[in-house]
């Protein structure tokens, strides 16, 4: 008589499959964390871009350049006098230069705000 080996698995071979998911578990987990991690800053930074584009199309749109504040749409938009040191060439020649500082409407004239975008114009005075 020949012994036959049995048929299915042991308890032992079940508990190891057992343990070892769940030691695959954390990295799986931590791995799709990640990934969810990463289109959510991605979505923040498309966001982000087009905030400043709008900010950017505002600044550039904005006719004529007269010193204040106004409010366009939902942007801030600050225009002063840059001062650089030759403004008096570019004033004989009937021009000045502008600094145009875009800000949210909300984020308020505090010295502390940031203007989304800020750049330097050339206009009449």
């Amino acid at each position: 008589m020949t012994l036959r080996p049995k048929r299915g698995f042991m308890l032992i071979e079940v508990l190891a499959a057992f343990v070892i998911a769940l030691l695959m578990m954390g990295p799986v987990t931590a791995i799709i964390g990640g990934v969810a991690g990463s289109f959510g800053g991605l979505e923040r930074s498309a966001e982000r871009r087009q905030e400043q584009q709008d900010a950017a199309t505002v600044a550039m749109g904005l006719e004529p350049l007269r010193e204040g504040e106004r409010t366009v749409g939902d942007f801030l938009v600050r225009v002063e006098p840059y001062d650089w040191g030759r403004e008096d060439d570019l004033d004989v020649a009937g021009w000045r230069l502008y600094l145009v500082s875009v800000l949210t409407a909300n984020s308020g004239l505090g010295l502390g705000s940031e203007p989304l975008f800020e750049t330097v114009r050339i206009g009449r005075p």
